[in-house]
């Protein structure tokens, strides 16, 4: 298997909140993308593991994903110190192999997303080291970037996502049993009027007004980058 663009997430959802945006307008460019979720959020207040997974899927249709796939780590307990935990991930990046992996800012209030920054940042180096050995070769992806969840930083660059705003926020509202207060769940900070995904909007926009652009989304790019000149820029 080899992608063009891989992006990981803490729980189901986050990828889409993150960059659903991005993905949609890789896919319809006729890149193959893919998502890997860490966990199943078991932990979540609302929404069963396996409601979560399903949800997922639906959310990868949405965007034109060609493959999706869930780790089933331990939702509250992702940890890089974990052997078996970083054997799963650098596995998982062996397998798909693609060009450019994003991962979430590490900077973030839920302790689970700082957690899955740390794990996946392990898991991208010593994915390449020959002599870590898994059921698939050494592989490292040419570029990393972060992409943003609940905080954020200055961003490196933007993406215009005007033109596919609206499949984002169809693959966010897929995840039903987070976004809407399901039958004997309760109210939280995602499903309440004005909460996370109208929040995360504001950002699309204030991004896009940053950029000259309706909507946006902005990502971090940490590896230094050669130019040929200032005007190509």
């Amino acid at each position: 298997m080899a992608m063009d663009l891989l992006a990981f997430g803490p729980h189901p959802d986050d990828v889409e909140l993150g960059m659903g945006g991005t993905l949609a307008r890789q896919a319809a460019a006729g890149y193959q993308t893919a998502i890997i979720d860490l966990t199943r959020g078991e932990m979540g207040s609302n929404g069963t593991p396996a409601q979560r997974v399903a949800e997922g899927e639906a959310a990868a249709a949405i965007l034109g994903c060609a493959w999706r796939r869930n780790l089933a780590l331990p939702d509250r307990g992702l940890d890089c110190r974990d052997p078996e935990q970083l054997r799963k991930v650098v596995d998982a990046i062996r397998l798909v192999r693609p060009t450019v992996a994003a991962i979430n800012w590490g900077v973030d209030r839920h302790p689970d997303h700082g957690a899955a920054c740390r794990l996946l940042e392990e898991a991208l180096f010593t994915a390449g080291l020959r002599r870590y050995e898994t059921e698939h070769e050494a592989y490292r992806p040419a570029k990393v970037v972060y992409y943003f969840i609940n905080d954020e930083a200055e961003p490196s660059f933007y993406v215009d996502i005007t033109e596919f705003r609206a499949k984002k926020s169809e693959s966010v509202f897929a995840h039903r049993s987070q976004f809407q207060v399901p039958e004997g769940g309760v109210e939280t900070r995602l499903n309440r009027a004005g909460g996370l995904p109208y929040l995360v909007e504001s950002r699309d926009r204030l991004f896009g007004a940053k950029a000259g652009v309706q909507y946006a989304e902005g990502f971090v790019f940490k590896q230094p980058r050669l130019v040929a000149d200032l005007i190509s820029i």
